[in-house]
């Protein structure tokens, strides 16, 4: 698939809409939908615990150096 295909305001929906749409009998697709929906949601999870990560690590160093430790 290329990337005009999603076009600007394309998104995950689009893109499946596109995959189904040149590959409605190939039986892989299911799979692939649950694949990327499950990794999409991991990454939100992953993404959403690496901001609080980082937003505590730069609280702690904002700490130490207020403290001048």
């Amino acid at each position: 698939m290329e990337s005009k295909y999603l076009g600007a305001y394309g998104g995950y929906e689009t893109f499946i809409y596109k995959l189904t749409d040149h590959n409605q009998n190939n039986e892989n697709i299911k799979y692939l939908h649950v694949k990327l929906a499950i990794m999409f949601a991991w990454m939100k999870t992953s993404l959403t615990v690496l901001r609080k990560l980082m937003i505590m690590n730069l609280n702690f160093i904002m700490l130490i150096v207020l403290s001048g430790i």
